[in-house]
């Protein structure tokens, strides 16, 4: 059964049973770290579909993307680094739409974890949800660099 994200694409099974969907807003429980590896570094299946939506933009997203997602833990870390869980959750759930809406559930579900830590100001336990949260960044951007480079014409494929 597929449900609709507002405005952008179809939210279905994932490629293999078992797996967790992405989390909604409305969710709070902590997951614990041991399940995060259920969840999918990138999801095929959103990518599909927002290729075929959005066409020749998609290249620019996903660029667009990339470009941000080092940008933004950055000024997370800055805002931790200065006891700011205003900010930090603030940030956090900014990147964390950007990683549900561009199909990589498993840094969506760690900066919801960080949007939390803001929300609710336990910073003690952010630290090391933002160094898990880069360690994925950086194996999500990876994977999208990669698709990228297999994008057709048209996309920004290759113009790295």
């Amino acid at each position: 059964m597929k449900t609709t994200w507002p405005g952008i694409f179809a939210r279905g099974d994932f490629a293999s049973p078992g797996l967790v969907c992405p989390p909604t807003p409305m969710e709070t429980i902590r997951m614990p770290h041991s399940d995060l590896d259920l969840l999918l570094l990138i999801d095929d299946d959103v990518i599909a579909e927002l290729r075929d939506i959005l066409q020749e933009e998609f290249g620019d997203l996903v660029q667009d993307f990339v470009d941000d997602v080092p940008i933004q833990l950055e000024l997370m870390q800055t805002a931790l680094d200065q006891g700011n869980a205003d900010g930090l959750y603030r940030l956090a759930h900014k990147l964390k739409s950007s990683c549900g809406s561009l199909g990589a559930p498993r840094l969506a579900e760690l900066v919801r974890q960080l949007e939390q830590a803001g929300r609710q100001a336990t910073l003690d336990s952010a630290a090391t949800l933002l160094a898990q949260a880069q360690a994925t960044a950086d194996d999500t951007v990876a994977g999208l660099r990669v698709i990228l480079q297999a994008a057709p014409p048209g996309d920004r494929a290759g113009q790295d």
